[in-house]
């Protein structure tokens, strides 16, 4: 598995399709198809849950890595986190949710 982000001119994280895209058929250029290509939503707080969504539905990943207080910062935010899950599982791309606190855990478990 290739964990992958990208990065602006100035070497800052970026969420952008056509950036992710490039990235990976170079990847797949060199390397083929074997490796699983995980992509990153995390934005630092410099992109609201929407624009998250949008780049990773647009790019299709096959895996993605999702910080749950980001794209659900509140209990208010579960209800359209649940169904952009729903959304990535129909096009199976595998999440995987990073967690900063036992409190993030406890969300994710339901509790």
């Amino acid at each position: 598995m290739i964990h992958l982000h990208v990065r602006d001119a100035d070497g800052q994280g970026l969420l952008d399709a056509s950036a992710y895209r490039a990235a990976i058929a170079k990847i797949r250029e060199a390397v083929g198809d074997r490796p699983v290509i995980r992509i990153t939503s995390e934005s630092l707080g410099h992109y609201t849950p929407a624009e998250q969504q949008a780049v990773i539905l647009q790019t299709h990943p096959e895996a993605i890595s999702l910080a749950l207080r980001e794209l659900a910062p509140g209990e208010a935010d579960e209800k359209a986190l649940a169904a952009f899950l729903s959304q990535l599982k129909e096009m199976r791309v595998w999440p995987q949710f990073l967690l900063y606190s036992p409190d993030d855990a406890a969300r994710l478990g339901g509790k």
